[in-house]
């Protein structure tokens, strides 16, 4: 049987926005489902990015799709 999962997690922290610079989130590479830790830090990452961005919810929608084409 070939079975595929995940045998890590990507856990998201939240927090008010202050006054503090927190650090910056870098546009990841498309995504590498090779393997369960890539493919969950790769996603933690764009989330990262994403959230942090000003891009549209279109913006957002067109970047998340060509990412998990890889």
């Amino acid at each position: 049987m070939n079975v595929k999962s995940l045998k890590h997690d990507t856990i998201l922290v939240l927090k008010p926005i202050d006054h503090q610079i927190g650090a910056s989130w870098n546009k990841p590479e498309p995504v590498v489902g090779s393997d369960s830790y890539s493919f969950c830090k790769s996603c933690g990452q764009m989330t990262g990015w994403i959230l942090q961005s000003d891009l549209t919810q279109y913006e957002m929608e067109d970047e998340g799709s060509k990412f998990m084409k890889g």
